[in-house]
């Protein structure tokens, strides 16, 4: 049998991991990188180089049936002889990766365990003129308790890392993003056309206040034409604005149940105006049908929110098919809004969630709904 655990370091291959992830972001297509979700792309790389130390299964354990072989022995007078003997192959299943069986985790002992290892079980064997069951059942324990353990040491590694690779993707991701859009910023300045291929990138529109229009880089050159997008920091300051809105209604029921749903839709279009500088506008034409609130930058989408009373369940699965509706492709950012007029708004929170969450369009859920009406998915 092998010397496990023995062919390398395991901290040195989970560095190894990280500085792929690095170098693939690196290499990513600007464009892709710049029009798709930083979440998306960050939970795709996070699953990517994510590790599974293995877990052996116990309960699958069987064995060949004893094969007749010779074994070398001493004889009396200290020479080597063949003399007949057994061999019993143990096979221990395992769910995870090979590679971790070969590496030495950061907690070892000097003498590592031993077994043959394949890519879906590791196989103990046993030789002797004369098989004893009992031994060799007390044998196979102790080493799989020591396999274990060397196992376990790597495990804590390996969660440690996986734990730690979506906020590391994410920083990647958002820090070759910024350098992408400075650089086009950059060259769409220099006043010399630019020749570009595919499809025309994206740039963050800041959240302005007090200032008369959305700062963006003018292109000098019909060639390049930067796409304006919400990034998803200031996304998340729009729906806070909403959010707060919300609260303010919250605060004053009377007054709020006597709003029709577009009077209080033009609540938050105010909120939104007071922050994004007059671009939020109600009722505007996208997609497949006119949307409730719509924040443009020039003649370009890129923030589109729907709102809807409660009425149920079944209700909420009609707004998210009614607001993907509105998007056309180049819409990257949305919002529902839901003003719930029961008693038991916790109640409602927790189904229009699960509603959402139960879309066949959901992606995942990127944060706990919080409780002032303001669902919070991918979709």
């Amino acid at each position: 049998m092998n010397l496990l655990f023995s062919q390398g370091e395991l901290d040195n291959a989970l560095s190894r991991s990280i500085r792929e992830l690095v170098a693939e972001v690196q290499q990513w297509a600007p464009d892709q990188l710049l029009t798709q979700s930083e979440n998306e792309i960050a939970s795709y790389l996070a699953d990517k180089y994510s590790v599974a130390c293995p877990i052996l299964r116990r309960d699958d354990i069987y064995a060949d049936e004893p094969a007749d072989i010779q074994i070398e022995v001493n004889d009396w007078g200290g020479d080597r002889i063949r003399v007949p003997a057994t061999r019993l192959r143990v096979h221990v299943p395992y769910d995870g990766e090979r590679t971790f069986f070969g590496l030495k985790p950061n907690t070892f002992t000097y003498s590592p365990p031993r077994a043959d290892v394949y890519d879906n079980e590791i196989v103990l064997t046993y030789e002797a003129r004369q098989l004893d069951g009992d031994r060799v059942r007390g044998d196979m324990d102790r080493e799989l308790q020591e396999i274990e353990q060397w196992l376990s040491w790597s495990r804590g590694m390996a969660e440690a890392h996986n734990s730690s690779l979506l906020e590391k993707a994410l920083s990647v991701v958002q820090h070759r993003k910024e350098k992408l859009l400075a650089d086009r910023r950059t060259v769409a300045g220099l006043g010399i056309p630019v020749r570009r291929s595919g499809d025309a990138p994206t740039y963050a529109v800041p959240v302005q206040r007090r200032k008369p229009s959305v700062a963006r880089p003018v292109p000098t050159s019909s060639d390049y034409a930067p796409e304006p997008t919400l990034s998803d920091g200031d996304y998340e300051e729009a729906v806070r604005v909403i959010r707060n809105a919300c609260r303010q209604l919250e605060r004053s029921p009377t007054t709020a149940l006597r709003l029709d749903e577009e009077e209080r839709r033009d609540l938050l279009l105010v909120a939104l105006n007071s922050q994004f500088e007059g671009q939020a506008g109600g009722e505007v034409f996208n997609g497949a049908g006119k949307t409730d609130i719509l924040l443009r930058v020039d003649d370009r989408n890129v923030f589109i929110a729907e709102c809807k009373i409660w009425r149920g369940a079944k209700s909420i699965h009609k707004a998210v098919d009614q607001l993907l509706s509105y998007l056309v492709w180049r819409d990257t950012k949305a919002a529902l809004i839901i003003f719930i007029e029961t008693k038991a708004a916790t109640d409602a929170i927790q189904k229009a969630a699960q509603v959402v969450t139960d879309h066949p369009r959901c992606v995942r859920a990127l944060a706990p709904v919080e409780p002032a009406g303001v669902l919070h998915q991918v979709l």
